[in-house]
């Protein structure tokens, strides 16, 4: 699946971090941190199904780089095995 994108800012009136969706502008969450703002994303299950691509802009609003919060690969259930597949006794052997 694609990574959902997204953008991090510093708003300078509140002094807090918004975390936006990169496609249309949304705000999505505000956070007193950085950090605070990722520590959301990684427990998001949409992030965790499909990772994101994060944009991050600097106090001063100039861009500053971009942070990947990397996909759970989803654990499949062990195979079962069919009912005719179970352990047959060894053929007797041939004189």
């Amino acid at each position: 699946m694609t990574p959902i994108r997204y953008l991090l800012r510093h708003c300078a009136a509140s002094l807090d971090w918004t975390l936006l969706d990169a496609g249309s502008g949304r705000t999505l969450s505000h956070h007193p941190t950085r950090d605070a703002a990722f520590r959301q994303l990684a427990g998001d299950a949409s992030v965790l199904l499909c990772g994101a691509i994060v944009r991050v802009h600097s106090v001063d609003g100039g861009f500053e780089g971009e942070r990947e919060v990397a996909a759970i690969a989803p654990t499949s259930p062990p195979p079962r095995r069919a009912p005719e597949a179970r352990r047959q006794p060894p053929a007797p052997a041939m004189a």
